[in-house]
Formats: C-alpha cells, sequence, structure tokens
C-alpha cells in the first residue's frame, strides 16, 4: 500500500491536484491551477495557483456534499493573513455536475469525476484515520523525502539551524550563512527547538523566493 497519493482533475483550462504526502497526516492539499493567455499553465514555483490544506473534518464536509447529504458546503481559511472563500456546490437543477470554487478558481466536475473524486476521498480518510495511531509511522526523512519528490515546486527541503524562535517565526540560518525570519505556519515539517545544529526544513518556496534564500 502507497504511503502517498496523487490525482488530478483536468479540464481545458482548469487543472485540480489533490496531494496526500503521508497517511500518518490528518490533512491533504488541493492544488488549482488555470491555464494561462499565452496557452501555458500556472507554475507554483512563480507563486501560480492556489493551494489549500484540508483537514479531516472539511474532507467529512465535502464528502457529505459528494453523497448529497449537503446540497453545499462552504468555509473560509485565513493564512498569512489573507481570507480564502472555498465552496463545494451541486449545479442548479443537476446532480452530475460539482463546482469547487477556491478563491478566484472554479473547477466543474463530471459525472465520472465525481465518484472517481467520491472513492478517492473515501480511501484517503479511511487510510488516515486507520494510521493516524500507529506506532509504525515512516521516519520525518522519509516522509519529508516523499514531499519534496512530489511536490518540489511547491515545498523546498533543506538545511538549517535555529537561532531565535518566537511564537510565530524562526529565524534560521542556513547553509549560505544567510538568516531569515521564517513564518512557522510556512515550515511543513516537525522541528526540534532545542537542537543546536543543523536540522532539516520543509518550507513553502515562496517565502523562501520572497526572503531572498532561493531565486
Amino acid at each position: 500500500m502507497t504511503n502517498s497519493h496523487q490525482f488530478t482533475f483536468f479540464g481545458k483550462n482548469m487543472g485540480l491536484i489533490i496531494r496526500s504526502f503521508s497517511k500518518y497526516e490528518p490533512f491533504l492539499f488541493f492544488h488549482m491551477i488555470k491555464r494561462k493567455l499565452n496557452g501555458e499553465w500556472e507554475k507554483p514555483n512563480n507563486k501560480e495557483g492556489k493551494i489549500i490544506k484540508f483537514t479531516l473534518d472539511e474532507l467529512i464536509f465535502v464528502l457529505q456534499v459528494l453523497s448529497h447529504k449537503k446540497n453545499s458546503w462552504n468555509t473560509e481559511h485565513d493564512y498569512n493573513n489573507k481570507k480564502t472563500e472555498i465552496l463545494f456546490n451541486w449545479e442548479d437543477n443537476s446532480d452530475n455536475r460539482l463546482w469547487i470554487f477556491i478563491d478566484k478558481y472554479s473547477k466543474v466536475l463530471n459525472s465520472a469525476e465525481i465518484e472517481l473524486f467520491k472513492r478517492l476521498l473515501n480511501h484517503i480518510i479511511d487510510e488516515k484515520i486507520e494510521f493516524s495511531g500507529s506506532s509504525n509511522k515512516l521516519s520525518q526523512r522519509e516522509i519529508l523525502e516523499q514531499k519534496a519528490d512530489i511536490n518540489h515546486d511547491i515545498l523546498v527541503k533543506l538545511k538549517a539551524m535555529i537561532k531565535k524562535s518566537t511564537k510565530k517565526a524562526l529565524l534560521l540560518i542556513f547553509n549560505d550563512s544567510n538568516e531569515a525570519w521564517i513564518p512557522k505556519s510556512s515550515i511543513q515539517n516537525d522541528f526540534n527547538l532545542q537542537f543546536k545544529g543543523k536540522q532539516l526544513f520543509l518550507i513553502d518556496h515562496w517565502i523562501l523566493q520572497k526572503k531572498g534564500i532561493i531565486s
């Protein structure tokens, strides 16, 4: 049984990528991208597209819509002081066209895609519930490597040393001796505040680019 999952729903101009990096993590990512006017698809390493992390309880609400137990479900995410509206809604007078709205992105799924989507979410949720308390978890390093392999254009794996820490950020010293304050919300793995040496971090690409750590 694989530890990670990636599934895509692509239309002519809009794409939805669903990613679960580990069955031991109680969340997964939805990544929406669109085709630009020049015909090229948006690229995450250019800060394009929209990525949202869904928790297990949120995925249950999505499944209730997919199973016609709810006509729609909406919520709002607040990340880096930016609010994102999210809506899953059946098209009027139709039970075989589902609209997904995430911020300014919208994607419609047909009946076959809806069935695949529902089966995928059911499988991932059941898997995460089963393994969430398992003692046979992969090491953090193995999870990091899988994340970086799947999502190299969104997340960056690198070593750094913690110099200072606040409630919301870490001052990290990177291999080239550059220092930067990195929000904890942009660090996608566990870290040891007491460790004085270099340790592995998985950090959002956009913040490293913004801080000048990578080009």
